[in-house]
């Protein structure tokens, strides 16, 4: 790798990552003519919204990859930003690395929705939204020609949303952590569970949630969208499974339940509730624009990832503290959903629009499902560790 390529990645990368899987991913991403995003070249705390996530999922990778029996695969992963405007991210493998690669858009994205609605209103009403709410910022960001125009471009859409109190401006960043860190831990999950690596020798251009392919080489078969939907379902638990490993670590919980105002008794079910906020910005993003609960394409609906994501957080719950019963969990769940959906369109955005075709969101969850169980036996020879069944 040369001198010029190795200064492209963050410190964060440079920490945990071995010289040879950085070379490994500039050259995958080159290839596909996408770019590494060097944002350490930014101001401090516009770099904090990329390099402490991407910190943390490194130090989750790496706590998998131990406790799985497996530390030396840590070493082989790079987790970093790339010049992309839409809300992208990919997974893949190839010749014993693995790449995870998230838009430059996606932190500043979910900074501003965060600051915006802690900036106007209670983020957690269920208040409906105005007749027509004005957005006051874009789904995507520009590709802009160079940093400094990226980090104008950056620096006004944070100010524009910045809110007056200083708790509303720590809160709104732990939000977007949160959600960020879905998406990295979702994308984790495709590495550990086998999908990048079976994607790869598919042809495609790993897994990523904006579909784009490679051509398909010759002889090559290519995955059923069965199939891959089954396996976001699969990366969808993994990571809920993750990001609740991680909100619920001892040296990290306390500072956590006071930051997102989680006190009292029932403090472990509100920051569960606040997780579920969090990962549905995530749904909301990837799925304003779908019209139908069924997928016909490589991914699940989003609403029906959502659903799915809510029961499997219950789930996860539930195993970590079964003094709760299944009825309270459930409801504070669905209330964080709804608040989230409400706070979604106060914003001026849209969650899909699927009309009558609601109804057949039960069968779509109960299929996927289905699918999910059936693709286990595919993955066995795979995945990383045996312990991620139970993931």
């Amino acid at each position: 790798m040369t001198e010029s390529s190795s200064s492209q990645f963050s410190e964060v990368t440079r920490g945990f990552s071995s010289l040879s899987a950085q070379h490994a991913f500039a050259e995958y991403f080159f290839q596909n003519d996408i770019q590494i995003f060097p944002y350490s070249t930014m101001q401090r705390h516009i770099q904090a919204l990329y390099a402490i996530p991407q910190c943390n999922a490194y130090r989750m990778l790496d706590k998998f990859c131990r406790e799985a029996g497996r530390p030396d695969i840590a070493a082989s992963c790079t987790i970093e930003y790339i010049n992309e405007p839409d809300a992208q991210a990919y997974a893949a493998s190839g010749g014993g690395f693995h790449h995870i690669a998230v838009a430059y858009s996606l932190p500043v994205l979910l900074q501003v929705v965060f600051q915006h609605l802690l900036s106007q209103t209670n983020p957690f009403s269920w208040a409906a939204p105005e007749a027509n709410p004005p957005r006051i910022f874009p789904e995507s960001l520009s590709k802009a020609p160079n940093i400094a125009a990226m980090q104008q471009d950056i620096e006004n859409l944070l100010t524009s949303t910045l809110p007056a109190s200083r708790w509303q401006r720590v809160m709104a960043t732990k939000l977007a952590e949160l959600a960020l860190l879905f998406c990295l831990s979702h994308e984790i999950a495709h590495l550990i569970r086998g999908h990048a690596e079976l994607a790869g020798r598919r042809g495609l251009m790993g897994i990523n949630e904006l579909t784009r392919k490679k051509p398909e080489p010759p002889g090559k078969r290519p995955i059923s969208h069965r199939l891959s939907q089954a396996w976001e379902l699969q990366a969808d638990r993994t990571s809920l499974a993750l990001l609740f490993s991680y909100v619920n670590n001892k040296h990290y919980k306390k500072r956590l339940l006071k930051t997102l105002k989680c006190d009292g008794a029932d403090a472990p079910l509100r920051l569960l509730a606040r997780v579920s906020y969090a990962v549905s910005f995530v749904f909301f993003i990837f799925g304003q624009h779908q019209t139908s609960v069924v997928s016909r394409c490589s991914h699940p609906s989003a609403l029906t990832r959502q659903t799915f994501a809510m029961s499997e957080l219950a789930a996860i719950f539930l195993r970590a503290y079964p003094k709760y019963d299944e009825d309270t969990v459930a409801l504070h769940i669905q209330k964080a959903a709804i608040s989230a959906e409400s706070a979604w369109h106060r914003l001026g955005f849209t969650f899909g629009s699927y009309g009558r075709d609601l109804v057949n969101l039960p069968e779509a969850v109960r299929r996927l499902c289905r699918r999910d169980l059936l693709s286990q036996k595919l993955l066995a020879h795979h995945q990383w560790a045996v312990c991620v069944k139970h993931r």
